[in-house]
């Protein structure tokens, strides 16, 4: 990686509800992807990415931002990247917009041709129509974020590639995603108060998407299903485009509360939630201790499972429903699981015997297959995704400091002197005549 170029460098964060994630990469000129480093924060005024308390989501900001900053400086030193004279700091974020509070609507823009080409010049000027007017139409009490296009009609006939086609009417099926304003306000006052207000939107399943999902997959008709802390997302994909995107108010986070019934504190709850069988007659049976409270305590497996399955079957059941719906008008031929909730054992296994479509656990590309970065799936597709940026070279100012004034060897410079000498001259002129005889005797 001889002479890196930093400003290709990206950050990227996702504000979870349990986690805050941070990561810093950039696309190599192979086209592969590079994460440099990524960590996390706890999460806290935090819930479903929507930020309820400012000063307190942005000391954790602050915090994983300062960590990864760090990080980004001992790299560019050890990989010698760190000119002499100079210092890094981070200009912009690329921050993870979930979609729990985000509305998709559909709008169509229609141009009538003289039997003209379609162009991308023309296209691109319908979809700056469609958001300028999406700008103006939902400017009370909602932001626009992006549009995303569905389809494309030429005289009535849906086609995938147009440019190049010639037709007399030109329709484009447009979906514009849609924030509430105060979510974007409140995140933009965060980082703003953790020092960085230069910020860059994702949409979370998007971006995603295009780092999990193989570019077949998103052709043939798949589904993202991000089972997160407070609330699973299921975005569906077919000829390359997202859809649909349904976030159900349920997440992993319910199961460790179901497991707290136990009578076991959060923290143990965690634990055996991530090394139980997601559901029985997928493992064997046995019996295993635990320390809680000081106190040896023992567990059977087979009656924790059928706890994480009863909840598993609920959330898994308006899961089918949404598919189910999606697939009276198109078919769904794969699924891939991401988030912090797909850790759970077996759980590939109990959602496609429940659903009956295949399914697997998502992989980042050119990142192998290893599960530990499920929940960074947020995270690293927005970095991948990310158009550098945002970190920037700085000269560090040189101080010029003024030279000393020389002291005589008694402590006092030449000028002190003569002060001193002048200063005494004058008391002794003005010095009233009975003090004078008063010093004499």
């Amino acid at each position: 990686m001889e002479n890196m170029d930093l400003s290709k460098l990206s950050v990227a964060i996702d504000l979870g509800s349990s986690k805050v994630k941070g990561a810093i990469g950039y696309v190599n000129e192979a086209g592969r992807f590079v994460c440099i480093t990524s960590d996390t924060e706890q999460s806290s005024g935090i819930c479903r990415g929507y930020v309820k308390n400012i000063s307190e989501a942005a000391g954790r900001v602050k915090n994983l931002m300062t960590k990864l900053k760090n990080r980004l400086i001992n790299w560019a030193k050890k990989e010698d990247y760190l000119p002499e004279g100079y210092r890094l700091t981070i200009d912009k974020v690329y921050v993870s917009i979930s979609a729990a509070d985000t509305q998709g609507v559909f709008k169509t823009i229609v141009r009538n041709l003289p039997h003209e080409e379609v162009t991308e010049d023309l296209i691109q000027s319908m979809l700056e129509e469609n958001e300028k007017a999406a700008r103006m139409a939902y400017s009370n009490n909602m932001d626009y974020l992006m549009s995303i296009p569905q389809r494309y009609i030429l005289d009535g006939i849906e086609e995938e590639t147009p440019v190049g086609c010639v037709c007399n009417q030109l329709s484009v099926v447009i979906q514009n995603i849609l924030v509430k304003k105060d979510l974007l306000y409140n995140i933009k006052t965060c980082f703003e108060r953790a020092g960085y207000p230069n910020v860059e939107f994702c949409l979370s399943p998007l971006s995603m998407a295009n780092v999990v999902l193989t570019e077949q997959e998103r052709m043939d008709g798949s589904a993202l299903i991000d089972f997160g802390a407070m609330d699973t997302s299921v975005a569906l994909f077919k000829n390359k485009t997202l859809k649909y995107v349904y976030i159900l108010p349920k997440g992993s986070n319910h199961i460790t509360k179901d497991l707290q019934e136990l009578k076991v504190p959060e923290d143990k709850a965690q634990t055996i939630k991530h090394n139980v069988c997601a559901a029985p007659g997928f493992k064997e049976p046995c019996y295993f201790t635990m320390m809680v409270c000081g106190e040896e305590r023992y567990f059977e497996s087979e009656v924790i499972s059928r706890i994480v399955e009863d909840r598993l079957n609920k959330i898994l059941s308006q899961v089918e429903a949404v598919i189910s719906y999606v697939m009276s008008v198109q078919d769904i031929n794969q699924i891939v699981l991401v988030g912090g909730g797909s850790k759970q054992q077996f759980l590939k296994e109990k959602v496609e015997s429940t659903l009956g479509i295949s399914t697997r656990l998502g992989s980042v590309i050119d990142m192998g297959d290893d599960t530990r970065i499920l929940p960074f799936a947020a995270v690293l597709g927005v970095l991948y995704n990310a158009q550098g940026g945002s970190v920037v070279l700085k000269e560090i100012e040189q101080t010029v400091t003024k030279p000393e004034k020389k002291q005589t060897a008694g402590g006092k410079s030449f000028a002190q002197k003569v002060k001193a000498t002048v200063g005494s001259f004058m008391d002794d002129l003005f010095k009233d005549p009975g003090e004078q005889d008063s010093d004499k005797m």
